[in-house]
């Protein structure tokens, strides 16, 4: 079958290491080094300030193995440091190793995936001294590229399709993702993390130089185990996105908006018992635009900004925003090799104006195809 650029394949984005796909004829091997950097300031209304750092060093791969089937590998190592009151702690190693494989069928309309999560990752943790790091690094309304590093052996099925109907183009697609137990503290028992289910469906309008988009995904969550033992189960959570690209020459802006709905979550006692059901993470919007300017020597620059609105839970006390202002820049040195550099700077508070937040974001990314 002659390979095309695939209609449209919409996969699940929301989840934490889940991936997405497209089989794109002519697409050569290759590579994509980049690194990452985060600092965020907390303080709260006495002063007191906790500062958390990042240093993130992902490494992907691409590899055609043949007509309309590929692999990608990717494998990361972090470094965080969190300090409060001049005592600072940290948490250093890899990420599991993720490799995905994937096939296009029947005329590039339906796509079918499966990969694996090797558990290479830094695991049995020490509770004392890192717990903190990890714990802050969970935090919704901060931004980390990672917010753990290993868990146990795991696999995902994924299952996609699309196809035209008059001027749409839609696409829908499954996820099932296997999460296999590990001990992430040296100190606690083997966690079992619940596993994951997925559907989502979209679909997309081209009309002259605009592009209109929206996307939903559900994803239901089963429950987590400690020593075999049920522990917690996360709520089912529903996402929805919109979004809107006019393509100009020499400008193309964008815009998009999403929200992300979350039900309660249950806890257990050593007796399987429910405890409590509460709502651990509040709903979130999310505001978005941006603006690519392409210059002469092939050169690029991209302002952007976002907005974040994280509602109140039933744990902490109050609601969240953050706003986001980028600038990225990017060069194509020829056909197989392109740069990019980009800074954003974090202002909001959390907790209604308890804790006041700054921060930033540098990053550096190199493709280089083979």
């Amino acid at each position: 079958m002659k390979r095309q650029t695939c209609l449209m394949i919409l996969m699940v984005m929301v989840l934490a290491g889940s991936v997405s796909g497209q089989i794109i004829f002519g697409q050569p091997a290759s590579g994509n080094p980049q690194f990452v950097y985060s600092h965020w300031t907390l303080t709260d209304v006495l002063g007191n300030e906790t500062t958390i750092s990042q240093s993130y060093l992902p490494i992907a791969g691409f590899v055609p193995l043949r007509d309309n089937l590929e692999a990608t590998i990717f494998i990361a190592n972090s470094s965080s440091a969190m300090e409060v009151a001049g005592l600072e702690n940290t948490v250093s190693g890899l990420t599991d190793a993720r490799i995905q494989v994937s096939q296009a069928l029947s005329n590039d309309r339906i796509l079918i995936s499966g990969g694996l999560n090797l558990p290479t990752g830094k695991t049995k943790l020490d509770f004392v001294e890192e717990w903190g790091v990890i714990e802050l690094l969970s935090q919704d309304f901060l931004d980390f590229p990672v917010r753990r590093l290993g868990e146990g052996f795991g696999f995902n099925l994924l299952v996609g399709g699309a196809t035209k109907v008059g001027d749409f183009r839609v696409g829908g697609g499954a996820m099932y993702r296997y999460a296999g137990e590990y001990q992430p503290y040296e100190q606690s028992g083997d966690y079992d993390p619940g596993d994951v289910f997925s559907v989502n469906g979209g679909g997309d309008l081209h009309k002259g130089s605009m592009t209109w988009s929206a996307n939903i995904v559900y994803t239901a969550y089963a429950t987590d185990k400690l020593d075999g033992v049920k522990t917690f189960k996360q709520s089912q959570q529903l996402a929805l996105s919109a979004s809107g690209v006019h393509k100009g020459d020499p400008v193309t802006i964008s815009g998009w908006i999403s929200w992300i709905g979350r039900g309660n979550n249950t806890f257990y006692d050593t007796t399987e018992t429910i405890l409590s059901e509460l709502k651990l993470y509040g709903d979130e919007f999310t505001f978005g635009a941006a603006a690519t300017f392409e210059l002469s020597g092939d050169w690029r620059i991209t302002p952007s900004a976002k907005l974040r609105l994280i509602s109140e839970n039933e744990i902490s006390i109050g609601s969240s925003d953050v706003i986001a202002l980028g600038m990225a820049a990017g060069k194509n040195f020829n056909e197989n090799i392109s740069a990019q550099a980009g800074f954003t700077y974090f202002s909001g508070s959390a907790y209604d104006d308890l804790i006041d937040l700054s921060g930033y974001q540098l990053s550096f990314g190199l493709l280089a195809a083979f």
